[in-house]
C-alpha cells in the first residue's frame, strides 16, 4: 500500500517492540536501541490539573485532515502492549517494561498511579475489568485491583519467566509461554493442566483456540506451533516461516490458524526479503492455505474483530489496515502512523480500535469514523496470489 523503508539493524531489533525489544534488552543490547529513544519527558502525574488538560486535548483532536477521530496516548518511552478492558471503559499500557499506565477510553486521560514493575512481559484482564494480570520475565504473575489501585497478590506459583501469555474464553485457563517451553495451568487449582511443550526459544506469541483444545505458539526461531492439550502426547504440528513468528491467531470457527512474521537476520534485510503477509493453515491437517492481508513490509500483529467479520494488521510499514475477513479486501485505512505499527486490538463492542506505534504512542480509532484510501481500495487479492507463485 505505501511505500517501505529499507531496514536498519536497529529496526529490524525493534520492529516488534511488544515482544522482540524485551528479549533483545535480556541479551544485552541496549545500547544499540537506545540510540533510536526519543526524549520525551516523563508524564505529569495523574493529579496535576496543567498536564491532564494539555495531555486531554492532544488525545481529543481530531485529525485536521481526514475526518477520522482517533485519540492519541503519549508515552515516555516505547510501548510493549496494550489492551482494552472487557467492558471497554479502559486501555492498559506496558511502558518500556517498567511502568504500566491505565486510561479512560472515554477522556483519554490517565486514572490513578501508574503501576511500577520490572520486566513485565504480558498484560491481561482476569475475570473482570477490574482486575488485571500483569506477568514477568522472572516468573511472577501478580493480579492489581485497578478500582483501589492495590496489588491482590500472586496468581500462580513458580509459573516460570513469562514471555508471553494468553487467558482461555472461560477465563479458566492461562498459557503461559517462557524460554524453551509453553505449558497450560488452570487458575482454580494454580495447577498446570498439560504437559511443558518443549519449543527452541522464547514463546513471544500464544493464542488459545476459541473450544480451548489446541494452543498455538510462535517464536524467533522461524516456526509457528500446534498443540492438542490432552493428557496423552499427541504429535505437533508446526509451521516454517522466513523469520521470527510476530503473532498467532485463530480464525472464530478454530479451523484456521492465522500467523505473521518478520525478518531479523542482516542478510535477509540487505537483501530486502520481506515476510509481508498473513499466513493462512489448516489446524487439523497443518497445511498451508495459502496468504492474505499484504502489507509493503512485515505484519507485526493482527486482531479479529469480537464479530469475527474483521481483520485488524499492523505494520512495519507504518500503518494499520482493516480487513473484511471474508473477501480479503481492505474495508478501511491505512491508517498512518509515525513508526513500526506494533500491536493492534479491537474494542470488545467492536466500535474502537488501538494500534501502539514505535513513536512512544497508543492510538485509538473510531471504527465508524474511518475511511478508505483510494489506493487500497483497488488492493486485489488475487493478484496478491499470483505475486507469490
Amino acid at each position: 500500500m505505501l511505500e517501505s523503508s529499507d531496514h536498519s539493524l536497529s529496526q529490524l531489533l525493534i520492529s516488534r517492540p511488544d515482544r522482540v525489544l524485551k528479549l533483545v534488552f535480556s541479551f544485552g543490547l541496549l545500547m544499540v536501541l537506545g540510540c533510536q529513544q526519543k526524549e520525551t519527558p516523563q508524564p505529569e502525574p495523574p493529579d496535576s490539573n496543567t498536564s491532564q488538560e494539555k495531555r486531554s486535548q492532544v488525545q481529543r483532536a481530531e485529525n485536521s485532515q481526514t475526518p477520522q477521530k482517533v485519540m492519541v496516548l503519549e508515552h515516555p518511552n516505547f510501548v510493549f502492549d496494550a489492551i482494552f478492558s472487557p467492558d471497554g471503559k479502559r486501555v492498559v499500557t506496558n511502558c518500556f517494561g517498567e511502568t504500566v499506565y491505565v486510561w479512560d477510553t472515554a477522556t483519554g486521560q490517565q486514572t490513578g498511579k501508574p503501576i511500577d514493575v520490572k520486566k513485565v512481559d504480558c498484560l491481561l484482564f482476569g475475570a473482570d475489568s477490574n482486575t488485571l494480570i500483569v506477568g514477568n520475565k522472572d516468573g511472577k504473575l501478580w493480579t492489581f485491583d485497578l478500582v483501589t489501585g492495590q496489588k491482590k497478590g500472586e496468581l500462580l506459583k513458580d509459573p516460570g519467566p513469562v514471555t508471553s501469555a494468553a487467558l482461555s474464553s472461560d477465563g479458566q485457563r492461562m498459557i503461559i509461554s517462557g524460554i524453551g517451553s509453553t505449558q497450560v495451568w488452570d487458575l482454580k487449582t494454580g495447577q498446570p493442566v498439560s504437559q511443558k511443550f518443549s519449543h527452541l526459544g522464547p514463546g513471544t506469541a500464544v493464542a488459545f483456540s476459541p473450544d480451548g483444545k489446541s494452543i498455538a505458539v510462535g517464536g524467533l526461531l522461524k516456526k509457528a506451533f500446534l498443540w492438542d492439550i490432552s493428557p496423552e502426547e499427541l504429535p505437533e504440528k508446526s509451521f516454517d516461516h522466513k523469520g521470527n513468528v510476530t503473532s498467532v491467531t485463530f480464525s472464530p470457527d478454530g479451523k484456521l490458524l492465522l500467523t505473521t512474521g518478520d525478518i531479523l537476520n542482516v542478510s535477509d534485510s540487505a537483501a530486502k526479503e520481506k515476510d509481508s503477509t498473513v499466513h493462512l493453515w489448516d489446524v487439523e491437517t497443518g497445511k498451508s492455505l495459502g496468504d492474505a492481508f499484504q502489507h509493503q513490509d512485515s505484519i507485526l500483529d493482527l486482531a479479529f474483530s469480537p464479530d469475527g467479520k474483521s481483520v485488524i494488521t499492523g505494520s512495519a510499514d507504518q500503518t494499520a489496515i482493516i480487513w473484511d475477513f471474508a473477501t480479503r479486501r481492505p474495508v478501511a485505512g491505512p491508517l498512518k502512523h509515525e513508526g513500526f505499527v506494533s500491536d493492534v486490538a479491537f474494542s470488545p463492542d467492536g466500535k474502537f480500535v488501538l494500534t501502539v506505534c514505535f513513536d512512544q504512542t497508543v492510538r485509538i480509532w473510531e471504527v465508524a469514523t474511518l475511511s478508505l484510501s483510494e489506493e487500497a481500495a483497488k488492493y486485489d487479492p488475487g493478484k496478491l496470489k499470483q505475486d507469490l507463485k
